[in-house]
């Protein structure tokens, strides 16, 4: 019951443009830059702000294919 709960808040919040992350200015510029377009499934693009041509959603229970949010993009391999 608690996992829906926070599923559900999360998914809220996402929705509202608000993310889980920490106080530190990386993560608050990072978040800032967030896309905030909503797909058909209601979850958010997972893209950058304001760019015309939106992500497929990649959340587990709605990515098509191979890939899903989980997975490293290669900006984010190369950036750690």
């Amino acid at each position: 019951a608690i996992e829906e709960f926070i599923s559900k808040r999360e998914a809220g919040m996402e929705a509202a443009g608000q993310f889980f992350v920490c106080d530190e200015e990386e993560c608050q510029t990072k978040a800032s830059q967030a896309c905030l377009h909503v797909t058909k499934c209601g979850h958010l693009c997972g893209g950058v702000r304001d760019e015309e041509n939106h992500l497929q959603c990649l959340k587990d229970d709605c990515a098509t294919g191979d890939v899903t949010a989980d997975d490293y993009c290669n900006i984010c391999w190369v950036e750690d």
